[in-house]
């Protein structure tokens, strides 16, 4: 067994320890009604329970299952309370970002319109109710109502935001992602100056390699400028970064 192999299994093991101890404290509750709790598949509980998974969980599944344990939303304070091979995924993943996890948020933005809504209102330059009904329609007003009254926006001069510090695991950004394709190409005051591309070929690992690596300097480089309060304009750009194979996944079971 190498190096990389020992820390996925003991991560495996910290997080099999952590549910079975949960689950033993509330018999009454079933591995799928967990799953709900947490917005983790049931296969994957499962796999992580019967130690029967080949690669380490993604930090967002790790992230919802310590969160909906622990009751505690402050990513700094769970990096404190676990240390081990979760400590080290949170403290490579958030090293230092001051934000929450939201399981409740999580759940609320199944929803493919408030989604929307917080994607864009979580731009440093807000958006306008005009905005989002121009983009969704008029009945978007009630779910704006809903998410204020939630406290998930806040507004402030006519804009709303969406509230700091809540943060969102990236299977949900996933899954919303064809909503957010679907605004290439139509309406954009810029859309000659958009840049889409879809490419695939098979190539060796090497290659896949350098191809991630060449991707991870430009996102790094893109975010600078994104996160540069020079560049703070009322543009709302969306970027979207995916290297990855067409293999077919592993095997797994069927959600009960």
């Amino acid at each position: 067994m190498n190096i990389e192999e020992k820390n996925s299994s003991q991560l495996v093991y910290e997080l099999k320890t952590l549910i079975e101890g949960y689950l033993q404290k509330h018999p009454s509750l079933s591995v799928h009604a967990f799953s709900k709790k947490c917005h983790v598949a049931t296969s994957t509980l499962r796999r992580i329970l019967t130690m029967e998974t080949r690669e380490d969980p993604a930090p967002s599944t790790i992230l919802g299952i310590v969160s909906a344990i622990s009751k505690e939303t402050n990513i700094q304070k769970l990096k404190k309370m676990y240390d081990g091979e979760i400590g080290k995924v949170f403290e490579k993943r958030y090293p230092a970002i001051q934000i929450n996890y939201s399981v409740d948020l999580v759940d609320i933005l199944q929803d493919r319109e408030a989604y929307v809504i917080c994607k864009l209102a979580a731009n440093r330059a807000g958006v306008t109710r005009e905005e989002l009904t121009h983009l969704l329609g008029n009945p978007v007003n009630n779910k704006i109502d809903d998410l204020l009254e939630q406290k998930i926006l806040i507004e402030d001069n006519n804009k709303l935001f969406k509230k700091p510090g809540l943060s969102l695991p990236e299977d949900l950004s996933l899954k919303h992602l064809p909503e957010l394709i679907r605004f290439v190409n139509k309406g954009s005051r810029y859309v000659d100056k958009n840049l889409y591309m879809s490419l695939s070929q098979s190539i060796s690992k090497d290659a896949y390699m350098e191809i991630g690596k060449i991707q991870s300097e430009a996102v790094k480089k893109i975010l600078s400028i994104i996160n540069n309060d020079n560049n703070i304009g009322e543009i709302p750009f969306f970027f979207v970064s995916i290297v990855d194979t067409m293999e077919a996944p592993n095997p797994v079971e069927n959600d009960k």
